[in-house]
């Protein structure tokens, strides 16, 4: 049993495709998926040192972890 999974994508990311495939495959098989993109970022947004994108990714994910701790 595969747990919850939270993919964070930008919209100008190289593998957004692969992203949304991986989304897809994910639900078929019956999994819980979230999926956030990201206006205006590339590949890595959450590596860079700033950004409103850096801070909003966090807590984007803190917010679904939080939501899966509770189940």
């Amino acid at each position: 049993n595969h747990p919850p999974c939270y993919l964070g994508c930008g919209d100008r990311d190289l593998i957004l495709s692969s992203t949304h495939t991986y989304e897809e495959r994910l639900r078929a098989a019956g999994h819980r998926v979230r999926v956030h993109l990201y206006p205006g970022s590339t590949h890595g947004y959450f590596n860079f040192p700033e950004g409103d994108t850096k801070v909003q990714s966090q807590q984007d994910i803190v917010a679904f972890l939080s939501e899966i701790e509770e189940m």
